[in-house]
């Protein structure tokens, strides 16, 4: 499994991009930067995205990437997956006909670009070869993370998410935890408020893990922090922790 970080950044500033995360060329978890990011042909190769939650920055390149698979006559939709209560506010909120036209009837409903595809909580679905498995986790709106395995490699996404329990439970034998922290320690506060991680709200998060990762990887860095939260991951003695960034790619 190949892992393509298109963008991995809490907050927008010129030159870091929002989640994005590209899986062997054709599955995309999350779509906050997946068309500026991917030339016209790279853009046509999605086949499927998933989606952990319904906030602007993990959803607004989905905009752009649908009208480009339009206007570059591709003939084909594109599925994209998420819990019901996450498709429904983008369906009611962005593709609505009046923030963005609705894909999910253009050019025709026999036919659309978007086909939306509800995933049940805690129930695997195959999608282009991986078996996905929603599990949902706390945020400020619906959200879920993906433990996605293929025969070799368990890789699972939290998502945005402040501390909690049921995703623990399914991660076993990971390849990779990708795992939000937005934070410093010292706005754990607005953390919780807000459903995200500090890195002291994550090394308790870790120690519900049955066991642990080959490789743990935190995204979602709010940018005028990140040398902060840097410093403060550094200190979790107990576990190899590693920063993402943008570009980068990982083989799982």
């Amino acid at each position: 499994m190949k892992l393509r970080i298109l963008g991995c950044c809490g907050s927008s500033y010129p030159g870091q991009q929002s989640p994005a995360f590209l899986i062997d060329d054709n599955v995309l978890v999350d779509a906050g930067t997946v068309s500026a990011a991917l030339n016209g042909e790279e853009q046509a190769l999605i086949e499927a995205v998933l989606i952990t939650h319904p906030h602007l920055d993990h959803v607004k390149g989905l905009a752009g990437l649908v009208e480009n698979l339009l206007i570059n006559g591709s003939n084909r939709s594109i599925h994209v997956y998420g819990m019901a209560a996450v498709l429904d506010i983008l369906k009611k909120h962005l593709f609505n006909g009046l923030i963005w036209p609705d894909f999910g009837v253009i050019p025709n409903e026999a036919a659309p670009i978007i086909r939306w595809e509800p995933l049940e909580p805690c129930t695997s679905r195959m999608v282009c070869g991986y078996s996905v498995f929603p599990i949902p986790v706390s945020h400020s709106v619906p959200a879920s993370g993906f433990l996605i395995s293929s025969q070799s490699s368990r890789l699972l996404f939290t998502g945005d998410t402040g501390p909690t329990h049921l995703l623990w439970r399914y991660a076993t034998e990971l390849s990779m935890l990708v795992v939000e922290v937005s934070f410093p320690n010292s706005l754990e506060e607005l953390a919780l408020r807000s459903g995200h991680l500090t890195p002291h709200l994550l090394e308790t998060e870790l120690a519900k893990l049955p066991d642990t990762p080959r490789r743990i990887v935190v995204m979602h860095l709010k940018s005028i922090y990140r040398r902060q939260i840097i410093a403060e991951l550094a200190s979790l003695a107990q576990h190899r922790i590693e920063v993402m960034e943008d570009g980068t790619v990982y083989q799982l």
